[in-house]
């Protein structure tokens, strides 16, 4: 089965995994509105997968790169888990090739060793009958040579291909480290303009901003009535409050 690819898991992990603990962190944030949302809203998950898949996104919360950088630690996992698989296939193919080599060896050996036998068993009666089975166990020899280049050869071919897979595998791996590490940055730099938003967006630099501007000396201006967040503006004797007047007085 071939390896699972980024885009074949994100689907699914963005429906099991990310939305749950978006729901969680929405809740936790902002009550039972959070509960309108539906299950599995394109909404929330589109931008979560556009994120992972391409590392871009706009005004995405921190939650979303979160969980894009636990999905990249997720997958970097499989990663590892597929290397340490194919090094055991590896080190299983080389056991097997290495065995399957003694025993020819050894079957070769035990070929010879019966012609070198049976040669001395007949060298005593005929030189023709010995020149023959010299022959014979020159043969055997040859083909024993032959079948041990050719097992040697078989070796070197898996043992190419399978660091060819680790190779690759390992620039996978790479790759995502570096997609890690620019999620880590991106995630850094959301952080700290959040932390900026909310500073601007604080009830003490709104009334610095809205501050009105100072006007001239001798020029015509209207005047304002400046009120104060806070308690209601009563009446005369501490009535009920009113209404406020052009004149800046409840009636």
């Amino acid at each position: 089965m071939a390896f699972p690819t980024r885009e074949s898991l994100i689907d699914q992990y963005a429906r099991q995994t990310f939305f749950p603990s978006y729901m969680n962190w929405a809740r936790s944030k902002f009550g039972e509105d959070a509960g309108r949302l539906k299950a599995n809203d394109p909404r929330i998950i589109n931008p979560f997968k556009n994120l992972v898949l391409t590392g871009s996104g706009q005004n995405l919360g921190s939650v979303y790169y979160q969980e894009a950088q636990k999905f990249e630690n997720y997958y970097g996992g499989l990663i590892q888990q597929e290397l340490t698989r194919q090094e055991q296939l590896y080190a299983q193919e080389i056991a097997q090739q290495q065995r399957l080599t003694q025993e020819a060896i050894a079957r070769s050996t035990a070929e010879v060793e019966a012609a070198q036998k049976a040669f001395l068993s007949v060298q005593s009666t005929a030189q023709q009958a010995a020149a023959a089975q010299d022959a014979y166990a020159k043969q055997v020899v040859a083909e024993q040579k032959a079948y041990e280049e050719k097992t040697l050869a078989e070796i070197a071919a898996t043992e190419r291909e399978t660091v060819q897979k680790i190779e690759a595998a390992t620039q996978q791996a790479e790759l995502i480290s570096k997609r890690q590490q620019t999620a880590a940055k991106t995630a850094q730099q959301v952080s700290a303009t959040s932390a900026l938003k909310e500073k601007v967006s604080s009830p003490e630099q709104m009334r610095t901003s809205a501050e009105r501007p100072k006007t001239p000396v001798g020029q015509p201006r209207v005047s304002r009535t400046r009120l104060t967040v806070g308690a209601p503006v009563g009446g005369y004797s501490g009535t009920a409050p009113g209404s406020i007047t052009p004149t800046g007085l409840n009636i």
